[in-house]
């Protein structure tokens, strides 16, 4: 799950329903659930990190190795012929959109 425990009363409750959902199916755990909280030092990596290698281990699996670079696209998105692609302005309805005149960092 992925959080921030700050926010006590809900700190990784979407994984925590789950988790007890597929508990009330039947299911078992293979393992602990992992817990990325985003107050840690390093975020959710701080927990991710952790749980990982139990995760590799738990499917009896090697870790893949990582050398850190991008990994090439899965997929390729390819427009069929004849097909035109208009962009959208995103807008709420009843907002106005404003021009940004000056954008600065202010910290």
């Amino acid at each position: 799950g992925m959080g921030d425990r700050s926010y006590a009363d809900s700190f990784c409750e979407a994984a925590k329903l789950i988790e007890t959902r597929m508990t009330e199916l039947g299911s078992s755990k293979a393992l602990e659930m992992g817990i990325g909280d985003d107050r840690d030092e390093d975020k959710w990596e701080t927990g991710f990190s952790k749980w990982l290698p139990e995760f590799w281990s738990c499917v009896k699996a090697a870790e893949p190795a990582d050398d850190g670079a991008p990994k090439p696209p899965l997929f390729e998105i390819q427009l069929h012929e004849g097909a035109c692609l208009v962009p959208q302005q995103i807008c709420p309805p009843g907002a106005t959109l404003l021009e940004v005149g000056e954008s600065r960092r202010m910290t």
